[in-house]
């Protein structure tokens, strides 16, 4: 009886291999995931359509409608058509949440709004609880000022 179990065991693990492999089973995250070519980074739909082009070096799922990408060494947000909100200025950048994203210029974290204008400047050494879609915060930030 173990004999068959294990057998049966390993018939299953071989045709999940064969049916992931055939699936190539990718992450959604609002309708895109992210597709790797020749070591850049770009976008396809569910359907496997090209909607943007890999040429980031770095990116991150959509969330709210935009994504974290980094581009010569330096991070900005794309929309869902590939068309970039901001210019590859960041040292980090975050998702945006409450439509605020936190970004990172020169050590010091600010943030941007939905259209890239900054909305409160870049002048905080760190940020203790960024705002939080899980939690009940009231639009609440916690930051700690520069010295």
């Amino acid at each position: 009886m173990k004999t068959i179990s294990v057998i049966f065991s390993i018939f299953i693990a071989l045709f999940l291999a064969q049916f992931a492999q055939a699936q190539d089973f990718h992450h959604y995250e609002e309708g895109l995931t992210i597709f790797d070519e020749n070591g850049k980074h770009g976008f396809i739909n569910i359907e496997g359509k090209i909607v943007v082009p890999a040429i980031y070096d770095d990116a991150s799922f959509f969330k709210n409608d935009f994504a974290v990408v980094k581009k010569s060494g330096k991070f900005g947000f794309i929309d869902k058509s590939g068309k970039e909100i901001t210019t590859f200025q960041y040292d980090t950048a975050f998702s945006f949440s409450k439509g605020l994203a936190a970004c990172v210029l020169n050590n010091k974290y600010g943030f941007i709004n939905k259209e890239g204008k900054v909305v409160i400047d870049y002048q905080y050494d760190e940020i203790l609880s960024p705002f939080n879609e899980n939690e009940e915060a009231n639009g609440v930030l916690s930051i700690l000022k520069a010295r």
